[in-house]
């Protein structure tokens, strides 16, 4: 289980949802080299939905509390 959560937390792109509703914020997030790396662009985008960044769509929200909700679930 832990691979999996790995997985959707470092691989953005595994994740239809999140690449479908947040192509503007992955954009956003993309504009900082640092954010390329393996696991930043979720990062970016869990910060900017803990800070209720107006930048962010609802819809992007949304799909990032939701991969948040799965993944937590993949400890238990």
């Amino acid at each position: 289980m832990f691979k999996i959560r790995q997985q959707l937390m470092e691989d953005h792109s595994v994740n239809p949802e999140i690449v479908r509703d947040c192509e503007h914020e992955i954009t956003a997030c993309h504009a900082s080299k640092e954010e390329t790396e393996p696991g930043k662009t979720i990062d970016c985008l869990m910060r900017m939905a803990e800070e209720h960044d107006k930048a962010m769509s609802k819809k992007c929200e949304k799909a990032v509390r939701t991969l948040y909700s799965v993944s937590s679930k993949c400890f238990l």
